[in-house]
């Protein structure tokens, strides 16, 4: 078994591998297609982890992605 939060960070250190942009709304959090975002790493407050292990943004703001709909 792994941490509920594990996929986070794993698909995020893939992501990082092959420089693909992953959005991490919160659950429930609106996400908009036309202009998605980063968001933040909220699940590490949730599961008392260090806040900057693999955070998308080290300012923690939230950065715009490079988002191309699929033919």
């Amino acid at each position: 078994m792994h941490a509920w939060w594990d996929p986070f960070e794993q698909i995020l250190g893939l992501g990082r591998q092959h420089g693909i942009a992953i959005a991490t709304p919160m659950m429930g959090e609106r996400l908009d297609l036309g202009a998605p975002h980063a968001g933040s790493a909220w699940w590490r407050a949730c599961a008392g982890l260090k806040a900057d292990s693999h955070q998308p943004s080290s300012t923690g703001e939230v950065t715009p992605l490079d988002f191309r709909p699929h033919p």
